[in-house]
């Protein structure tokens, strides 16, 4: 037998295998957007660069968590074909009642639905959406008279671009005036406040800390930050020893205490302990692993217990807030990581969902249900940790054939029922760039694009 005719039937395998490959991964693809800020209150010409972003010359379908309309556009080249399924441009206006921030956008067509997207939404027309090219910084200029004090910000791994920006601010002799690095609250991202020693032209350059090319920033030089916060406003600061906070608990109940810091501008690490009637501690948290990670205690005993809050590694003066809770559920439920949270299905179609709880000293049942969908098999029984419910739409689809839908998960102990968001942090993980903060709805939103009988394949 000739090599030829041995390898012949194993190039047929392989090629079956490629196909089945293209046909699993047939959903559209964002590369990259060009611009990546939008203008509040204004129209911006958007061009997305991806793989199988139109399907049979059909435009897809756009979802966004914020109010943001999409409109396809002419291409920016005349020659370009308007089937183009790696390229599109679009007129997106970006309403008035959009917050500031960081936006997700996904596309959706009948193979699938893609990976989350994240656009910057800005209210400075001058912000400069800039690509990262080896070995040259990018480059923003702005015109400061002295004592005039700005704003200097990038976002890029915030918008989940694996980056690690240094920014430096350089006068018109190119010396440098101000610098930044990692900041010690939103992570890699570079900020600095500058107040201008001399009138003249300024310049931000922003780069990788290696000088790799390819990702994506955005350079923001303003008189007012983009987002702010006022930490002086806290309720709570970190002391070398804390003031103990009174806590008045009955017995059966589910105490729930969660931190505040980053999200209102502080660095504080906390660690907090609960201590009984007696003074023994009872409860801990704060590793410094997770962010503002809760503290969770069931009560036992009644009685009056007390609070501590430290900074981790002993710093004073750092300003913190706590919501303490009694009503929250003793369990966080979430999408296994197996799981999918888009689905492309028929309208009659029956699908699975696997979900997996963490319970915080609460053994009982736990029912799965969502307004959107039929659940079967989805009640988490007593002292089980997981299920695999089955799922099917409850009513017909509706002219728009993408659904997004969220689970919630109920339990009720001694006459009060705790309800709480099922959440998919997982399937966010998987296509994380290092982002460390999802942009709200997107965590426990899940998507599924309903085929209509007769509908073109």
């Amino acid at each position: 037998m000739s090599f030829g005719a041995f390898s012949r039937p194993w190039a047929m395998i392989a090629l079956a295998f490629l196909c089945l490959a293209g046909q699993a991964s047939a959903e559209p693809v964002i590369h990259r957007i060009e611009p990546l800020n939008l203008t509040i209150g204004q129209t911006t010409l958007v061009t997305v660069f991806g793989d199988r972003l139109t399907q049979d010359g059909r435009e897809p379908i756009l979802w966004s968590n914020a109010p943001i309309t999409w409109t396809v556009a002419e291409p920016e080249d005349p020659k370009q074909s308007k089937d183009n399924s790696r390229e599109r441009r679009f007129s997106v206006t970006v309403t008035d009642q959009a917050s500031a921030g960081v936006c997700a956008i996904r596309l959706a067509n009948r193979d699938g639905i893609s990976a989350p997207a994240m656009l910057l939404l800005d209210t400075e027309p001058t912000t400069k959406s800039l690509r990262l090219e080896n070995n040259r910084p990018c480059i923003q200029t702005f015109t400061a008279k002295q004592g005039q004090t700005f704003y200097c910000e990038a976002w890029s791994r915030r918008l989940n671009q694996d980056t690690d920006l240094i920014m430096s601010v350089k006068n018109e002799a190119g010396t440098t005036v101000a610098s930044a690095d990692d900041d010690e609250v939103i992570g890699f991202d570079p900020q600095l406040s500058f107040r201008a020693p001399a009138t003249g032209t300024y310049t931000v350059e922003v780069h990788d800390n290696q000088w790799r090319g390819g990702g994506q920033c955005c350079v923001r030089v303003s008189s007012n930050p983009l987002i702010t916060s006022d930490p002086t406003a806290a309720e709570f600061i970190t002391q070398q020893t804390a003031s103990p906070i009174p806590l008045e608990l009955e017995s059966d109940q589910y105490l729930t205490v969660t931190p505040q810091t980053r999200a209102i501008g502080s660095s504080a690490m906390l660690l907090m302990e609960l201590h009984n009637t007696a003074g023994q501690r009872v409860a801990q948290t704060g590793t410094g692993d997770t962010s503002d990670e809760p503290l969770r205690f069931k009560v036992t005993q009644a009685g009056q217990y007390q609070l501590h809050a430290y900074d981790l590694v002993e710093r004073v003066g750092l300003p913190f807030d706590l919501n303490i809770s009694t009503d929250q559920a003793p369990f966080v439920v979430q999408l296994d990581g197996g799981s999918k949270d888009r689905h492309v299905i028929k309208p009659e179609d029956e699908f699975k969902v696997r979900f997996r709880v963490t319970r915080f000293r609460y053994d009982g049942p736990i029912t799965i249900t969502c307004p959107e969908l039929t659940l079967k098999d989805n009640i988490i029984p007593k002292k089980r940790n997981d299920i695999e419910a089955k799922l099917q739409l409850r009513s017909p689809a509706s002219a728009n054939p993408l659904l997004t839908f969220q689970f919630q998960a109920t339990a009720t102990l001694d006459g009060k029922t705790y309800t709480t968001p099922v959440r998919t942090p997982q399937q966010l993980k998987r296509v994380s760039k290092g982002i460390t903060q999802w942009p709200p709805g997107l965590d426990g939103t899940c998507f599924a694009f309903i085929k209509q009988e007769g509908a073109k394949k």
